[in-house]
């Protein structure tokens, strides 16, 4: 099925401004390597990039990006693997199921709950018990590619 006009209307904005942003990136790029003396235009996509440079480009480009979505581009720009984690164990979800078990209890004392509601609910308490463990992998792998001093070519990074 053809998508509506507003759909594709949605979509080619979103194109555009996606756009938009890596060229702010990459002129912030240019910025910074014209700073530090690394301006040769020709060569550009060829010229390393430090995590540093990186992460200020980017905050200049959109200042809006918080640390963590910052970090996200960061370490997907160098090439290396977004952080996988488990999705049962810890405290936070034994937080979590202690917050389910309240709250379905609470339903079952005002007489009953909507089954749909009760299983969306602990939807979110798991998806909020995983996000504090996936921010904190996120630094951590962050933290290891400040460590290891990694370059990329600029080409490479955009």
């Amino acid at each position: 099925q053809e998508p509506s006009g507003f759909a594709r209307e949605l979509r080619r904005q979103h194109l555009v401004e996606c756009l938009s942003f890596l060229e702010r990136v990459r002129g912030e790029i240019q910025t910074i390597f014209r700073r530090v003396g690394k301006d040769k235009s020709a060569e550009f996509d060829r010229c390393p990039l430090t995590v540093k440079e990186a992460d200020q480009a980017l905050a200049f480009a959109d200042a809006r990006l918080s640390e963590d979505q910052r970090f996200v581009y960061l370490v997907r720009g160098f090439g290396r693997q977004l952080p996988q984690v488990p999705v049962a164990g810890g405290a936070a979800d034994d937080d979590a199921q202690r917050l389910l078990l309240e709250f379905e209890r609470r339903v079952v004392e005002d007489g009953g709950g909507d089954p749909k509601l009760l299983h969306c609910c602990d939807k979110a308490v798991t998806k909020a018990s995983v996000a504090p463990r996936r921010l904190a992998k996120l630094r951590e792998r962050m933290q290891q590619l400040s460590d290891d001093c990694q370059l990329v070519s600029a080409g490479d990074f955009l």
